[in-house]
């Protein structure tokens, strides 16, 4: 008898401790991954933060120099316009030199306004190899002062028993130069 009540008694006891247990592996177990999930997501959430923010600030400095320095690399300079446009024309002749193009012409265009300054413009006709034209633009696209492409158009020339292991191109370029007039440089 006493023992039919102690199993009577034991055995909800156990059975309540069973299901706490299985509880316990199917509610905590989970709950405590998700929560190890969490806090590793969180982690890796605050180090994107701090990259960003540190890339931010770089950014910030950078504007900051270039903000700085933005006329003085950015425009041209000369005290008459003619001077600017020897400026420029000797400029774009020792680069493709520096490259290795052969200039057929440098033609000066009309003068155009660009947002709160002037241009001036030039079209550029030469031949060169694949390589030497690469090199020519993209000693172009960084130069200081600025120079900046607007229109191109290059063409594969035919040169029957040309030894030649890259092709010969003819170009034309159309390229505007913001400048200021009125003071020059000083060098």
């Amino acid at each position: 008898m006493q023992r039919t009540r102690l199993i009577s008694i034991l055995g909800p006891v156990v059975l309540c401790s069973g299901v706490v247990a299985l509880g316990g592996f199917f509610i905590i177990a989970p709950l405590s991954s998700w929560k190890v999930t969490g806090l590793d997501a969180r982690s890796q959430a605050l180090d994107e933060i701090q990259r960003t923010q540190a890339t931010i600030d770089r950014l910030k400095q950078q504007n900051s120099r270039i903000s700085q320095n933005e006329e003085e690399d950015f425009l041209w300079r000369a005290e008459q316009i003619g001077a600017v446009t020897a400026q420029i024309q000797t400029a774009l002749s020792a680069s493709a030199a520096s490259n290795g193009v052969s200039l057929r012409s440098i033609t000066p265009l009309k003068t155009k306004r660009m947002a709160s300054v002037e241009a001036a413009g030039f079209r550029l006709e030469f031949e060169a190899t694949l390589d030497q034209v690469l090199g020519f633009l993209q000693q172009i696209e960084y130069s200081s002062p600025a120079l900046l492409v607007e229109k191109a158009s290059l063409r594969q020339l035919s040169r029957p028993g040309s030894d030649q292991t890259q092709p010969i191109l003819n170009g034309q370029l159309e390229l505007i130069a913001p400048f200021h007039v009125g003071e020059a440089v000083a060098e």
